[in-house]
């Protein structure tokens, strides 16, 4: 699901990001909910963030 289909605008994706990062301890670009424009893309690739473990960002964008 797409954060434009669930109604996020640029503001709530900061928002989303600035709490995950706090909520996770970690710093995250803000331009990942750009990036990763599905909850489970983003999610993905926090818990990578969050684990070290690499992603395969080919995968996770369906490329």
């Amino acid at each position: 699901m797409s954060f434009d289909y669930i109604g996020l605008d640029s503001l709530a994706r900061v928002n989303l990001l600035v709490g995950l990062e706090k909520e996770c301890g970690v710093s995250l670009d803000p331009t990942a909910a750009y990036d990763f424009v599905t909850v489970r893309a983003l999610s993905e690739f926090v818990w990578s963030v969050v684990s070290g473990t690499p992603m395969d960002i080919k995968k996770v964008l369906e490329i």
